[in-house]
């Protein structure tokens, strides 16, 4: 299921299920809130950061 973070404009990596689970108590929200203090610039290098990870992770397999 996608979650809506904030105003929705955080983009995919916001609703990335990878990035939801597990963790330590409380990891589950800091993503959302450090997206939310940063710059549309810094937003976006982390995503695209983000999207690398993610796509070669499904690569290796």
């Amino acid at each position: 299921s996608e979650k809506v973070v904030g105003d929705g404009k955080m983009g995919a990596l916001a609703h990335h299920p990878t990035l939801w689970s597990g963790g330590m108590k409380g990891e589950r929200n800091m993503l959302p809130r450090l997206l939310e203090n940063m710059t549309p610039r810094e937003r976006s290098e982390v995503e695209t950061f983000a999207a690398f990870v993610i796509a070669r992770r499904k690569l290796q397999g």
